[in-house]
């Protein structure tokens, strides 16, 4: 079975950041030596992000994309910027088995990263990481486009989610000829397979 590689959704996140006419580096000339974690809460000050710097090498972003408003956590630990976005999510009584084997099958496709679920939290998460040392150091250009890009990551497959959990009887499809009501007891593979054809459209 062919392995899901996100390479649609990199080249929109590629298409959004084409269409910003100013650069970061025009606004806020950036220092050699700063931090991946300062060069983030600059980028989140000139776009406007909701954003809270709460230690010199962590910080949560907000952002608002087609479904929901999600969060982005940032560390940076040993030369490794960990970056997850997450938003809260419950599901059904009897949907639990199925919103699991729906996450079991997004991380068995995806190239990079992984979902988990927090029950403590009722946080939906995707997880990823940047390598960096004084050879290979991050760029605002390389930040932005991972933070946007597991934000893209999220919100393809947030829909999904959604209708497998029972939780959003009212949950809408938007396709190219109509508007119908999306079925809560959806299986697993079919909500993945929703998911790659991009049958979703905006909450």
């Amino acid at each position: 079975m062919q392995r899901y590689t996100c390479v649609n959704l990199l080249l929109k996140v590629q298409r959004y950041r084409n269409r910003k006419v100013i650069a970061m580096s025009d606004v806020l000339p950036l220092p050699d030596d700063e931090y991946p974690i300062d060069t983030l809460e600059n980028l989140a000050v000139l776009r406007d992000w909701d954003h809270n710097r709460f230690h010199e090498d962590k910080i949560v972003i907000q952002k608002k994309a087609s479904w929901e408003t999600y969060s982005v956590y940032a560390s940076e630990e040993d030369s490794i910027v960990k970056i997850e976005c997450y938003v809260g999510h419950e599901f059904g009584k009897f949907a639990e088995l199925e919103f699991l084997r729906l996450l079991n099958l997004i991380n068995s496709r995806l190239g990079t990263g992984a979902f988990n679920y927090c029950d403590k939290q009722n946080n939906l998460t995707y997880k990823t990481e940047i390598d960096f040392d004084d050879n290979r150091p991050l760029t605002e250009d390389d930040i932005e486009f991972k933070v946007l890009s597991v934000i893209a990551v999220m919100d393809r497959f947030y829909p999904s989610f959604m209708v497998v959990s029972g939780v959003k009887n009212n949950f809408i499809e938007r396709t190219k000829k109509n508007v119908c009501c999306l079925n809560p007891a959806m299986t697993a593979a079919d909500a993945f397979q929703l998911a790659l054809e991009e049958a979703y459209g905006t909450a």
